[in-house]
């Protein structure tokens, strides 16, 4: 494939997988190899769930097979900030506070991504509570100088 997948906006993506063009599972794969090509520069992503992503997207492809998809978002690589409850999965929210935080429900927003088809790779670090700068920054991907800031 010519073109990079990990930088396919949603709706290339969207309509790639719809096409049979590429598979949830590579647009995963893709997604994960960049983030572990920017971490050690920009250290923007906290509670990873490389192994639960690649097994949702593996579902995904495997309804795609059957001609049936959950919706326009099924198979497709998202994070969320830190600050979005995800049942089972740690929200932080940036604060020593919530390091132990292992939320039980999904916020809606979460929730409905999920539904959609939806895979979650990792939660993105945020400042604590998306307000204060006492807490490590995630770096710009594009210019490590900068940072993404709080509720950003």
């Amino acid at each position: 494939m010519s073109q990079d997948i990990a930088f396919l906006s949603t709706i290339e993506a969207a309509s790639m997988l719809s096409n049979g063009d590429v598979s949830s599972i590579e647009l995963t794969q893709a997604a994960l190899s960049q983030a572990d090509r920017m971490e050690p520069h920009t250290t923007p992503l906290i509670h990873r769930l490389d192994e639960r992503a690649l097994a949702q997207a593996a579902e995904s492809d495997a309804r795609r097979s059957q001609k049936i998809t959950l919706g326009p978002l099924d198979g497709i690589p998202y994070t969320l900030k830190d600050i979005i409850d995800v049942a089972g999965v740690p929200t932080g929210a940036g604060s020593k506070l919530y390091e132990n935080n292992i939320p039980t429900a999904s916020a809606t927003s979460a929730a409905r991504l999920e539904e959609s088809g939806a895979i979650l790779l990792a939660k993105a670090r945020s400042h604590e509570f998306a307000w204060g700068g006492t807490t490590l920054p995630a770096r710009n991907a594009w210019d490590p100088s900068r940072i993404p800031g709080g509720s950003s």
